[in-house]
């Protein structure tokens, strides 16, 4: 026993996606017309690649390391003005943290047992 396939469904679905893909080729036509694009105009090529300038790299950059390495340590151990006009300062850390600990020591809370 063989069961008949309904073909209007069939036929109805096929007209629907040729119709669709019609509309969709009628939209992309007429877009082409009106960015003055014709279809079968000329093709545009790849984008042209900007090169970017070689970076400039140092065979040996270990001894500009070491050097600016020391100038840090220097400008940390130092005493000297970042603001003068504003009384903006920098000392050595250990300095720093010794009058910091002697200004927590010596206040009104640390009398009290830090309540």
């Amino acid at each position: 026993m063989r069961a008949e396939v309904p073909l209007r469904p069939i036929l109805g679905a096929g007209l629907a996606v040729a119709a669709g893909i019609a509309i969709a080729l009628a939209a992309v036509l007429g877009l082409l017309h009106r960015w003055q694009m014709p279809p079968g105009g000329a093709r545009g090529g790849a984008a042209p690649v900007a090169e970017a300038p070689m970076p400039r790299l140092q065979t040996a950059p270990q001894p500009e390391h070491h050097e600016r390495a020391r100038a840090d340590t220097d400008r940390l151990g130092a005493i000297g003005w970042v603001d003068r006009q504003n009384g903006i300062a920098h000392i050595p850390i250990d300095r720093a943290m010794a009058l910091m600990a002697a200004s927590a020591a010596s206040s009104p809370a640390a009398a009290e047992g830090g309540r």
